[in-house]
């Protein structure tokens, strides 16, 4: 099976703590833009790692990007999959599912939480000092 072409991106400025993991496959890439910040055992996958097929044995599960924009803040042990997008200054809470299914809702200044995430807040955004805005 083809699996070179693939490629993490991640944008200047951004950091982590550590545990992370990236997996792109068949040709997909993971972009992550600048100044972001992702915490320790975020996993990233771009798809699966067995073939889904119907009924009449086509496959349905193919890999897709996943495009986090800039500063972002992707919280402890959030895991995100194939096709998920992220808009700029978001917040991603801890322990997070993100799939593609969240897309259609999200706008700048989101914070996603749950399994499967959805949009529990809007209008925030995130600094990396704690204590700025007081």
């Amino acid at each position: 099976m083809e699996e070179d072409h693939n490629s993490v991106i991640l944008g200047a400025g951004t950091t982590t703590t550590g545990g992370v993991v990236f997996s792109a496959i068949e040709g997909s890439k993971i972009i992550v833009g600048s100044d972001g910040m992702i915490s320790r055992d975020v996993w990233f996958f771009t798809g699966d790692g067995h073939g889904i097929v119907d009924e009449n044995g086509k496959r349905t599960n193919y890999s897709q990007d996943i495009i986090i924009g800039d500063h972002v803040w992707i919280g402890y042990r959030a895991i995100l999959t194939k096709g998920c997008k992220i808009c700029n200054n978001s917040i991603i809470a801890v322990g997070a599912v993100c799939n593609r299914s969240l897309n259609a809702v999200l706008s700048e200044g989101c914070v996603i939480g749950g399994n499967p995430a959805k949009v529990v807040a809007s209008e925030k955004n995130w600094t990396r000092n704690r204590k700025d805005g007081e």
